[in-house]
């Protein structure tokens, strides 16, 4: 009877001991789940599709979701929200709702396919100076704000004689949250960009954000919550965009630009791409008219200010286009006929045009990141190439360049680089970002196309 107990416990320990042996055998073979040890891979997650973790090539981590043609991002898409200067991604599918696309984890069913994080329920529009702030309008021209510091918004830091305590006070708030926070009334009219929030109010133009001539003092030193200009003219306003920082100098103040009602173009901010005169001025704290009329729609990014004439021309100054190291003039370029449309990419290096026969085409450079797809991958464009028929918009987004294409049956298709796999605004309602599941068997092997996908030199 004893023989027969050692039998037994010997085998049970025998197979104990043959599972964990499969188990470790299992988890380094090709159908085990990736996790954040097997750091750096690049694993397929779809055609056309890769997830990339890893670093930037000088040793920073790296998130990444690759796509090197357009595909479908969401259905029945009503509002989408994206910028050149900005990573984030907001789409409303239901009205009231605002919700920030997670590009890292893909959904096998709904009408985005990939998971969300809910940022407004009761807010109709979204206006993000940062990845870690933003403001809300709605109907009645309330103006809400959410984010995780107070500092370079609408709060006045400034006091000479209290400085360290009020340097002591932002360094402990910094990376606090605030949720919906009501800060502005009777607000008729809202922009942003990067570093940069205007409202019209009052029947004037208010700036507010990093965007000043004192973009590089400490949030405490700031003077005042918000500069005003055009007082009196702020119903006139038609338009308010901003270039976002330059190629030349990152640290530098950048460029303001807007557009009446009349059709005139006023610049102010940096000058030295030579986008608000022909002079070598360094810099204009007011704004100077550049356009005297006939402009119905202004956009601009790094290098480039491009707008669209009464006849749908479109033209451009500040870099040239014939090539990617082309000089910097005041001068206005045609650069084509039937523009409905334009999106400028990050820095101003590409560009996305929305034709008047619902095309949508690209311009600049396309060997970065497939912006213009696989197709397209050129080192620089400098006359449009088509990338699809029946669009109703098109966006550009992020620092790590993507584009982003609205179909004229609300269908939104991507292709490029989303640079960062958590959500920035996961915080509006609690989640945290997590690995997504990805197997071992579909990791990329070819490091050539990884480097040229993740633009690692």
């Amino acid at each position: 009877m004893k023989k027969s107990y050692k039998i037994i416990s010997i085998l049970l320990a025998g197979s104990l001991l043959f599972s964990d042996c499969t188990t470790v055998s299992l988890a380094k073979g090709k159908r085990r789940y990736l996790r954040e040890k097997d750091w750096p891979f690049c694993c397929m997650v779809a055609k056309d599709e890769y997830f990339y973790y890893g670093d930037d090539g000088e040793g920073y981590p790296l998130h990444s979701i690759y796509r090197t043609d357009f595909g479908l991002l969401g259905r029945n898409v009503k509002k989408v929200w994206a910028s050149a200067n900005l990573e984030s991604v907001f789409v409303s599918t239901e009205k009231n709702e605002i919700r920030e696309i997670d590009f890292s984890h893909r959904k096998k069913e709904g009408e985005i396919c990939y998971l969300t994080s809910l940022v407004s329920r009761k807010r109709e529009y979204i206006y993000s100076d940062s990845d870690g702030s933003c403001y809300f309008k709605n109907r009645e021209g309330d103006v809400f704000y959410s984010g995780y510091s107070r500092c370079f918004s609408l709060w006045n830091h400034y006091s000479g004689e209290e400085r360290e305590r009020l340097d002591e006070e932002c360094s402990k708030t910094e990376g606090k949250v605030v949720k919906h926070q009501k800060i502005l009334s009777n607000v008729k009219k809202c922009w942003s960009g990067a570093g940069m929030f205007a409202y019209v109010q009052d029947n004037s133009l208010k700036i507010t954000g990093c965007w000043t001539v004192e973009a590089d003092v400490d949030c405490y030193e700031r003077k005042r919550t918000a500069e005003i200009y055009f007082q009196g003219q702020g119903d006139s306003i038609r338009e308010v965009v901003c270039t976002g920082r330059s190629f030349l100098s990152w640290s530098a103040p950048w460029c303001v630009f807007v557009l009446m009602k009349d059709g005139s173009v006023w610049g102010m901010g940096n000058n030295q791409c030579k986008m608000l005169d022909s002079e070598d001025q360094d810099f204009s704290d007011k704004f100077v008219k550049i356009i005297s009329g006939g402009v119905k729609k202004i956009r601009a990014g790094g290098e480039r200010v491009a707008v669209i004439k009464d006849d749908n021309s479109l033209w451009m100054w500040g870099r040239g286009l014939e090539s990617q190291d082309a000089p910097c003039s005041f001068t206005p370029v045609k650069v084509a006929d039937g523009v409905k449309d334009v999106s400028i990419g990050m820095r101003g290096a590409y560009m996305l045009l929305l034709k008047t026969n619902h095309a949508a085409y690209g311009v600049g450079e396309g060997d970065w990141n497939y912006v213009f797809t696989k197709k397209h991958t050129k080192k620089w464009y400098a006359k449009p190439v088509k990338l699809m028929e029946n669009v109703k918009k098109v966006y550009t987004f992020g620092e790590g360049r993507g584009s982003l294409v609205l179909t004229r049956n609300n269908e939104l298709y991507w292709t490029g680089n989303a640079s960062f796999n958590w959500s920035w605004y996961e915080w509006m309602d609690g989640k945290k970002w997590r690995l997504p599941r990805l197997e071992r068997k579909n990791l990329v092997k070819n490091r050539r196309k990884i480097l040229k996908m993740t633009d690692v030199r």
